[in-house]
């Protein structure tokens, strides 16, 4: 009973990152839409409506990348933020209940975001009758990176007072990882697979490193 309050108070302080997401995964089907209309009134429509479709499903993925990294970000930080969490420290309340509700709700708002766009994706790709989708390797890549984004956004959250902070980081270190080590690799001679190998093996390794002791210093902290 306890763990099912907490997961309810949990996701209603994710609301307005979730409300944020919802805006932002349905921007490029409002950009493309508006540029279709533009297109069929000068009768110059020479691309069919499920070429948009898919654009703007494959814009929507990468933009549900960014919010991978949202509500992590806000799951210990945003109690900071708005001084509840000074509150919650009052009640008789287990960190390891609370910690696991915050690491359930993130996840599982993150990953449904996720799974969603991606079934969009492919739901394009089928209506378009585009048999090729993204390769094993591509896959990998995006988990991983995924993964990377979850668990530094996770770790700084747990040491920060701004969300927005723990989100910025879980952005930009990969991204900032991703670009220096692919062309400091392909000065080396390495292959573009190889790079996105070693990549999406350290990004394994970096993503639940970070969520670890994100989790470890949340427990033993002794401010809320």
């Amino acid at each position: 009973m306890r763990l099912r309050i907490l997961l309810w108070k949990d996701f209603r302080q994710q609301t307005s990152f979730l409300l944020a997401s919802l805006i932002l995964l349905l921007l490029p089907y409002l950009i493309v839409s508006v540029i279709f209309v533009v297109v069929q009134i000068r009768e110059q429509n020479s691309t069919p409506w499920y070429d948009y479709f898919r654009i703007a499903s494959i814009a929507s993925l990468i933009a549900s990348m960014i919010n991978f990294s949202f509500f992590p970000a806000n799951a210990i930080a945003g109690e900071r933020a708005d001084r509840s969490a000074e509150f919650f420290a009052y009640l008789p309340i287990r960190r390891s209940e609370a910690v696991l509700s915050k690491a359930i709700v993130s996840l599982a708002l993150s990953t449904g975001v996720v799974v969603t766009c991606v079934a969009i994706m492919y739901l394009s790709f089928k209506v378009g009758r585009i048999e090729r989708g993204p390769s094993w390797e591509e896959r990998c890549l995006f988990v991983a990176t995924l993964m990377a984004m979850f668990g530094i956004a996770w770790g700084v959250s747990s040491f920060a007072t701004s969300a927005t902070y723990a989100a910025a980081a879980g952005i930009a270190l990969p991204i900032c990882y991703g670009v220096t080590l692919a062309l400091l690799l392909e000065e080396q001679g390495l292959p573009s697979p190889q790079v996105a190998t070693i990549f999406s093996l350290s990004c394994v390794v970096v993503g639940p490193t970070c969520f670890a002791a994100g989790v470890r210093h949340y427990l033993h902290r002794v401010k809320p």
